[in-house]
């Protein structure tokens, strides 16, 4: 149904974790925080979460539109560390209209850059 990609400095997420108290609490749900924060240094993770909320954005094809928030779409992982999405408020609204099944998400990361892609895939 759709695809998205998207790749971020991770200096850049780095700096406005530094710059502003309330990034994480803005952009990051509580299970995305915990998980970034027992990481030795967080910024790579928040990063790659990040570029997967975007690389998502870019795959439904709607671009940050009303009612979808940063935090209604969650990156979480299975035990075996492997990301999942989790849809919610206006992000699960527009998934359910769209027909959305299952949205598929790898992330990546160097010293300099983290990455993700998102894929779609409907009923």
């Amino acid at each position: 149904m759709g695809i998205g990609v998207d790749i971020i400095e991770i200096e850049r997420i780095d700096r406005m974790l530094k710059k502003y108290p309330n990034f994480r609490s803005k952009i990051f749900s509580g299970r995305e925080i915990a998980y970034c924060e027992q990481k030795k240094y967080p910024a790579p993770h928040y990063a790659a979460r990040f570029a997967a909320k975007e690389s998502i954005m870019k795959a439904l094809g709607t671009g940050w539109v009303e009612p979808i928030r940063w935090k209604d779409l969650e990156i979480a992982e299975d035990p075996s560390g492997k990301p999942l999405v989790n849809l919610k408020g206006g992000a699960r609204l527009v998934g359910d209209k769209m027909g959305i099944k299952e949205i598929m998400v790898s992330l990546s990361h160097c010293k300099a850059y983290a990455v993700a892609i998102a894929r779609l895939r409907g009923a």
